[in-house]
């Protein structure tokens, strides 16, 4: 029989104080309370199964099978929290409760040696996650000075880990576009620029827009919006009948219903002394450069970024495909999340822990 022995307390296990040296202070398991040593439902079930406690239930002790079922009715998500802790637990790290759900020591750091590292968020494949949830794993993090983890556990138990991060795009900064109020035309979906002395300024300066053919520019609707209201170009149908700005904002939400979503991404980028072109090619509302360099052929778009409401809900299966497909090009996925005026980029990135 184990010396041992914790009882149950829906949602945790309290050891005898006698063990804090072995437990707690050796080993690093649970906190240290006023009833001895308070494990949560992981490290107690870890330790069941490792066969260095007993647990009882009142009078009844309890074998794993009996102490899993009772843990994962008394916390809906404890399986997949109990799959991520045996995992990191196995491959050597120190694992402690969080604000979260863990906190994670680096490797060969230990509670009393080193500051932890990670913030764990465990959540199941299937579990729909709003993005102002992430949103608030990160403002808690950085608050804490941690990094944040999402481990995401699949159905077979498998854990892939993402790490989440604001990111920061450059300041905001004056256009200093040239309001030369350059005729050009709407037709159906995109707008011509027909001037080819404009189209070339537009195109090497900027990367605005796409030839035509040598001369004549065309530009997609949230180009033109943008160069609209800077007053670069002036808009009209082909029957020659003008378009306002705030016309064309319309006109456009009724071309593509995520217009409003794309063009106050794109607006802010271009702010940001950013080259947005269409990510249509990987999925995402834009590819983004830093530097662009028409001259150089391999110049190569740094970011996606996706354009998506404060009220978006992620499946987290999407979420993977874009960070597997934006890894496979070599480039950062960020999601523009907006809300009201103002507009966040959470950057996604799967990492190996």
């Amino acid at each position: 029989m184990h010396e041992i022995q914790g009882q149950l307390k829906t949602e945790s296990v309290i050891l005898p104080s006698d063990f804090i040296e072995e437990i707690h202070n050796q080993s690093f398991y649970g906190r240290i309370v006023k009833q001895g040593i308070k494990l949560t439902l992981s490290e107690a079930a870890y330790l069941l199964h490792k066969q260095k406690i007993e647990i009882v239930s009142g009078t009844k002790k309890l074998d794993f099978v009996d102490f899993f079922k009772l843990a994962s009715s008394n916390d809906k998500n404890f399986e997949v929290k109990y799959i991520v802790y045996e995992d990191l637990r196995e491959r050597g790290y120190y694992v402690q409760p969080s604000v979260m759900d863990f906190r994670v020591y680096p490797r060969g750091g230990h509670p009393g040696k080193t500051p932890s590292k990670y913030l764990l968020h465990i959540l199941s494949e299937r579990k729909i996650t709003p993005v102002h949830e992430l949103i608030e794993c990160v403002e808690t993090a950085n608050n804490l000075k941690k990094r944040v983890v999402l481990a995401i556990v699949d159905e077979e138990g498998d854990i892939t880990f993402y790490e989440l991060k604001k990111s920061v795009l450059g300041e905001v900064t004056t256009t200093g576009l040239p309001q030369l109020e350059e005729e050009a035309t709407f037709l159906g979906d995109r707008t011509i620029i027909w001037n080819s002395k404009t189209s070339s300024q537009l195109h090497q300066q900027g990367f605005y827009g796409k030839f035509l053919d040598k001369t004549h520019l065309q530009l997609s609707l949230v180009e033109t919006a943008y160069l609209l209201k800077e007053h670069v170009i002036r808009l009209q149908h082909a029957n020659n009948e003008p378009i306002t700005h705030s016309e064309f904002i319309t006109l456009a939400g009724t071309i593509e219903p995520d217009f409003q979503l794309k063009y106050r991404t794109y607006e802010d980028l271009r702010q940001r002394n950013l080259v947005p072109k269409t990510g249509f090619k990987f999925g995402a509302h834009f590819r983004v450069y830093v530097k662009y360099n028409r001259e150089d052929k391999t110049t190569h778009a740094e970011y996606l970024v996706h354009s998506i409401p404060s009220s978006h809900q992620f499946s987290l299966s999407d979420f993977s495909r874009a960070s597997r497909l934006a890894h496979s090009v070599r480039k950062h996925i960020i999601y523009a999340v907006i809300s009201g005026d103002s507009i966040t980029y959470l950057e996604i990135m799967r990492i190996k822990l």
